[in-house]
């Protein structure tokens, strides 16, 4: 009987096996007085979790992944058990942790044994070997069972497992590695697609930034990584996540002019010249971290011009990697400052005003009119290069604002669009956003 064992009448039951397979549990009539102060009633506490890492390829060997748990407990301590030593749940069992598939259809049940600590205040460690070509997608810690030494439990499942803040998945991918196109001269370059979708997934390598011929492998995953996004951009995706693999693998960073990338939008079609930030995932922590380029800026592309695709050039580092669209700063615009209707011709060789309205909390003197974007059409560059805008007072409140041109004909609007969107920055790089409603007239 363990100390701080709970204080009062125990009861006996008793349980017997003949070699026939005839089994009887029995209540018996004795009985234990138990007396303890104090008493230890409380399961251990869940104090600390985390994967290292929570990124794992699988697609060319075994990976192996370290789980550690922080637990407190009152009075008897965390009881550590045996590997050897039963099932999950079990009366030798200690602390047990079950990560389970994306599926379901596998389950890995793992020990856990202290590595720092004492078993009132410790770390628990397992550590899992995923196989090659283990299941692809987010695998999910489905349970955490652990027990002190007079036998109190703790089981938590994922979704309380969340709710107390902890991390609870892991991110497998198993890109197929089949190679796609080979830069047989790289001092002359070339242009390799994925086989599956084309000129819309492919890589551009200028002559020179490679020294030896290399196999390129294009892997466009299907379904988004389950990766938290960095803070200031959009959660969800623009571009699908895409696997780059060149084989020898050169020493990073490429020289310039680095990598061109076309990657696949998630959604098509988008604006076109919409701005998108290149990230790619770190393998080590799983979590995603800016592309950059030889000079070690971060790698900005844009949406091209058909809207399905975007465009990443000066990449000096591959990876998994993706394409995210920064939070935007909503603003106030008017189309045509003066007119109710905002009707537009698109096939008027003109141009197309739009103001950018001040607010007591917004000076549009911040943005780059040169990075304004009405409805895909960039503002207008005079001769000299000088974008076509001007400050004006267009709404009388006495605030000036700004007010640029766009070419009509590049309007990527149709018949039957009533709104249009404006995109932009700032001169520190903060993203601009706003819309306001228009009438195609003939």
């Amino acid at each position: 009987m363990p100390q701080f064992s709970e204080s009062g009448t125990w009861k006996i039951l008793a349980s017997a096996i003949d070699r026939a397979g005839n089994f009887q549990v029995s209540l018996l009539p004795e009985e234990i007085q138990v007396v303890s102060n104090p008493q230890d009633l409380s399961p251990p506490q869940l104090t600390g979790l985390n994967f290292t890492p929570v990124y794992i390829d699988t697609s060319s060997s075994s990976q192996q992944v370290e789980l550690n748990l922080n637990m407190t407990d009152d009075r008897s301590g965390v009881f550590s058990g045996s590997e050897a030593g039963g099932i999950a749940g079990s009366e030798e069992a200690g602390t047990w942790v079950n990560v389970r598939s994306p599926s379901g259809s596998q389950n890995l049940w793992k020990y856990l044994g202290p590595v720092a600590g004492s078993p009132l205040n410790g770390t628990w460690r397992a550590n899992f070997t995923f196989n090659q070509f283990s299941e692809a997608g987010t695998w999910q810690i489905a349970q955490i069972i652990a027990r002190d030494r007079t036998k109190n439990d703790l089981s938590v499942e994922t979704s309380a497992l969340k709710a107390m803040g902890f991390p609870t998945e892991l991110v497998v991918v198993k890109p197929s590695l089949v190679v796609d196109g080979t830069i047989s001269d790289p001092v002359v370059g070339g242009v390799v697609q994925d086989e599956v979708f084309g000129a819309k997934a492919q890589v551009i390598i200028p002559g020179n930034v490679l020294v030896r011929p290399t196999t390129v492998a294009i892997d466009v995953f299907q379904d988004p990584l389950n990766i938290p996004t960095p803070a200031g951009f959009e959660s969800n995706p623009s571009t699908r996540f895409v696997n780059i693999v060149l084989t020898p693998t050169p020493v990073y960073p490429l020289p310039d002019p680095g990598l061109t990338v076309v990657l696949p939008l998630v959604n098509p079609p988008m604006v076109p010249g919409t701005r998108l930030d290149l990230f790619r995932v770190e393998s080590s922590t799983g979590t995603l971290t800016p592309a950059l380029d030889s000079s070690g800026q971060p790698v900005v592309g844009q949406v091209d011009g058909s809207g399905l695709t975007a465009t990443f050039a000066g990449i000096a580092r591959l990876s998994t990697i993706v394409g995210l669209i920064p939070l935007s700063l909503s603003v106030e615009i008017d189309i045509k400052p003066g007119s109710d209707t905002n009707s537009i011709n698109l096939g008027s060789r003109g141009t197309v005003p739009v103001a950018i309205l001040s607010r007591t909390d917004f000076d549009p003197a911040m943005v780059d009119p040169k990075t304004v974007i009405l409805a895909g059409a960039p503002t207008v560059l005079k001769k000299d290069g000088k974008p076509m805008a001007s400050f004006e007072d267009v709404n009388r409140d006495g605030l000036l604002d700004l007010v640029v041109h766009v070419s009509t004909q590049d309007l990527k609007l149709g018949k039957t669009d009533t709104e249009a969107t404006l995109d932009g920055l700032t001169y520190g790089g903060i993203r601009i956003k706003g819309k306001d409603s228009v009438k195609i007239v003939p």
